[in-house]
């Protein structure tokens, strides 16, 4: 079974180069270099995402249609993220089918379905039928490749029903009921008694649908072959007569002479006519070979091998088999190479995804360590200026008697002020910390002790204690580190606006996500909830799978809850 291919994609964009791409038609070696000067100019200018996404399509279309599989992919990869980010959803569908028909031509089968993947929910949720339709059939492609004939005909059915809604998917249509009276004439083929033989031959009768002069060459090259191997010669020589028209009337085309040389080697076999046939099919490995058409070459020549030792021409037949061994060698080596550059390039995509997505954590993060910074700027400002007004006042006193009680307040103060910025600056110092995730179990009850256990190493004054109610003793899935930083900025907070005998935590689950309630005395909600150490919380809380919120409780009190996913109970 083959493919269908996809039509020059449409052009919206007024760029001269542009429009000379699309307009370069079957002339693909023309086509290909201008729509290569389109990407480069829409790079080096700085163009929309727009014209950039339509460029790299073309680009990919040319380069498809020319065998080069590995710039075909890169380039509807690249135009796939373009046409992603200006919200084309239906071009993108269609970078992404081009993905997909290069990963079934060098036989990268697990790729090629993710991109049919998501290319098919794209077209469904576009409601682009012909993009669907197009979908659907390659996909029966592959289905057929790994041996699911049950799915590869279901998708067929599919694929010639939405064509038949379209005003111009005669061809479409056809074509999909062509490959599926195909796989009916294999089972039949290959049934191991008559009857099924013979009920498989009648299903591939019912199902190919009458000739159409506007199919695809691959379609009616199929439809010809089947005709001969059911034995219907004359339908089958008009099928020839087609194919050869096409190929007159397109002879910039190698594809068109290709598939008409096929088709009329099929023809004179079914006429019995083996010399004719090995000398069509000799033309037609000598076009593969020139168009750089790996995919179909080994199997042509293996044909030509089975051809020749039928015809007890040994040496001809020996020659054809180590050609066709030469060529699969090296088509394996290049399709190595090309899935190789895939892997790259999809390295590559994801990279440039990452690199975005960073950039904006960090644009975040710069913006909340500008707060905090400019909050600690301020917190420095008062102890500075407390300690410079208690040395005057002390030097002042040098000559009289001065209150021992004041200087005790003063100092008091200062230190609890110093106090209040360092802890903005262990903040920061924490939040700063960023290693790669790695979640593991942790007991939150546990942590949570840690955490006010190491209170002395950022608290002073008298000694506080904190109650922790939990009736369980939850385990989380979270990263440790990040927790710990967590808990050690939330319990600063909470320490800085509760009374001594206030401090409270209770912990509890509701069998998905383990809850903390820390209790954080009186105060207003959106003056507690805009500290800038609550919105750190709150955003590691969020990388670690969790959400924090601020809400008031009775007597005017201020809650701090806490939920984190919830590993297991212990």
């Amino acid at each position: 079974m083959t493919s269908p291919h996809a039509d020059t994609p449409g052009v919206d964009a007024s760029i001269h180069l542009l429009e000379s791409a699309a307009a370069a038609g079957l002339d693909f070696p023309e086509g290909l270099r201008l729509s290569a000067l389109a990407v480069s100019a829409a790079r080096r200018d700085g163009a929309s995402d727009d014209v950039l996404g339509q460029s790299l399509l073309l680009q990919a279309h040319y380069a498809y249609r020319l065998f080069d599989y590995a710039l075909a992919y890169e380039s509807a990869l690249d135009a796939g993220t373009a046409l992603a980010r200006c919200g084309d959803s239906a071009r993108r569908g269609r970078a992404l089918n081009y993905c997909f028909i290069t990963c079934i031509e060098t036989g990268d089968l697990v790729r090629a379905l993710e991109h049919s993947t998501r290319a098919l929910a794209l077209a469904e949720a576009a409601d682009d039928a012909v993009q669907r339709a197009t979908l659907l059939h390659n996909q029966a492609v592959v289905f057929e490749m790994v041996g699911d004939q049950d799915n590869a005909l279901a998708c067929l059915a599919r694929s010639a029903r939405l064509h038949d809604t379209l005003p111009d998917g005669g061809p479409g249509a056809f074509f999909a009921r062509v490959n599926a009276a195909g796989i009916h004439l294999v089972r039949a083929e290959g049934a191991e008694d008559e009857a099924a033989a013979s009920a498989h031959r009648s299903a591939a009768v019912r199902e190919l649908p009458p000739l159409r002069s506007d199919a695809a060459p691959a379609a009616l090259q199929t439809w010809l072959s089947i005709q001969s191997r059911l034995g219907n010669l004359a339908a089958a020589r008009e099928a020839a007569i087609i194919c050869v028209a096409k190929a007159r009337r397109n002879r910039s085309s190698e594809r068109y002479r290709t598939y008409a040389m096929l088709a009329l080697a099929d023809y004179h076999l079914g006429r019995d006519r083996p010399d004719r046939g090995a000398a069509c099919l000799e033309n037609a490995v000598r076009k593969l070979r020139a168009a750089r058409n790996q995919s179909h070459l080994g199997a042509t020549e293996r044909r030509l091998a089975a051809l020749h030792a039928g015809l007890g021409r040994h040496d001809r037949a020996l020659h054809w088999l180590r050609q066709a061994e030469a060529d699969n060698t090296r088509l394996q080596a290049e399709r190595h190479e090309v899935r190789w550059s895939f892997a790259e390039s999809d390295r590559d995509e994801k990279r440039r995804h990452s690199l975005r997505d960073e950039v904006l954590v960090h644009v975040q993060r710069l913006d909340v360590i500008g707060r905090l910074i400019a909050e600690i700027h301020h917190a420095l400002a008062q102890p500075l200026a407390a300690v410079r007004a208690t040395l005057r006042q002390l030097l002042s006193a040098t000559d009289r008697p001065h209150d021992p009680g004041r200087l005790r307040i003063a100092l008091d103060d200062v230190i609890e002020q110093v106090d209040a910025a360092s802890a903005l600056v262990r903040q920061l110092k924490m939040f700063s910390y960023r290693a790669s995730p790695q979640p593991s179990e942790v007991n939150l009850g546990l942590a949570l002790e840690q955490a006010w256990a190491d209170a002395s190493l950022w608290r002073h004054g008298r000694t506080r204690q904190l109650a922790i109610e939990s009736r369980q003793r939850p385990v989380v899935h979270v990263d440790a580190q990040r927790l710990a930083v967590l808990l050690h900025i939330l319990l600063i907070e909470a320490d800085r606006v509760t009374a001594p005998d206030d401090l409270a935590a209770t912990i509890d689950s509701d069998g998905t996500t383990c809850g903390m309630s820390l209790g954080c005395g009186t105060g207003d909600v959106g003056r507690v909830s805009g500290r800038v150490g609550i919105t750190l919380c709150a955003e590691i809380a969020h990388e670690v799978g969790g959400h924090l919120t601020c809400v008031p409780a009775p007597e005017g009190r201020v809650v701090l809850h806490l939920r984190l996913p919830l590993m297991n109970s212990l």
